[in-house]
């Protein structure tokens, strides 16, 4: 029940945010929109590419890599901007564990940015004229699965930043990492499969665009790694986090 509070407490903290600002999210959502479809139109000028429509593959591509990756980057970003304004040692000074705070920013943002891809594929696929099929029971579900492994590796750069400070150059260097794998095949089973989010990926693509059958085998496979991956991010989140209160990092100096 007490997390249940922390969490209705962030959705508000959150909803309040973007009414306050809305042009703000609204400006976000079509940039995003625009730089994708123009970055599409302008490789094929440049290829000679004679493709008219933005191919369902790299629109997919393109959406969960905008959407998804940088949350590895999210984390840390919370951790270094309450340290900036001196709140995070006062959090810790709190009854509530920041765990849970953490926790609840983790769910908070799997609702957001599952509709925030939705409207992010839409409004691309109305931008380009390019209208696809897209199933969006399966899309949810699987962005779900492969958003708690993403979290899991946030949270241990998240932990990273309570010890260490200023690893967010790190994290660009992981998404550029990323925007590479991401391109490669994670089926049948290879050491791809086994990296946080890049199975979970593939599988959107592969059974979202073409439609691939995949065995209920894999599927089984990618949520229990999600699940692991989540659990020991938390696991090594909450290991660091002791080790930032002994060594007495959490205050801004």
């Amino acid at each position: 029940m007490h997390f249940l509070n922390i969490l209705i407490a962030e959705m508000k903290l959150q909803y309040w945010d973007k009414k306050k600002y809305p042009i703000r999210t609204i400006i976000q959502v079509l940039i995003l929109a625009f730089l994708i479809v123009g970055f599409f139109k302008g490789s094929n000028i440049i290829s000679g590419n004679s493709m008219k429509n933005l191919q369902p593959s790299l629109l997919i591509g393109y959406v969960l890599f905008i959407c998804c990756v940088p949350q590895i980057i999210s984390f840390p970003g919370i951790i270094s901007g309450l340290r900036e304004i001196g709140v995070l040692e006062q959090i810790y000074l709190s009854p509530v564990k920041f765990s849970k705070i953490l926790l609840s920013k983790i769910l908070h943002k799997i609702i957001s940015k599952i509709i925030f891809s939705i409207v992010l594929l839409y409004l691309i696929m109305f931008l380009s004229n390019s209208w696809y099929h897209i199933d969006l029971i399966k899309f949810i579900i699987l962005l779900i699965i492969s958003l708690i492994s993403i979290f899991g590796l946030g949270m241990v750069m998240a932990g990273l930043e309570l010890v260490y400070r200023k690893i967010l150059q790190i994290n660009f260097f992981i998404m550029i990492i990323y925007a590479y794998l991401m391109t490669l095949t994670a089926y049948p089973i290879n050491f791809l499969s086994f990296i946080p989010f890049i199975g979970g990926a593939y599988t959107i693509n592969q059974t979202i665009v073409y439609n691939k059958k995949l065995p209920i085998s894999w599927y089984i496979f990618i949520t229990i790694l999600s699940i692991i991956y989540f659990i020991l991010g938390l696991i090594i989140f909450q290991f660091l986090e002791k080790k930032s209160k002994k060594k007495n990092r959490l205050c801004k100096a």
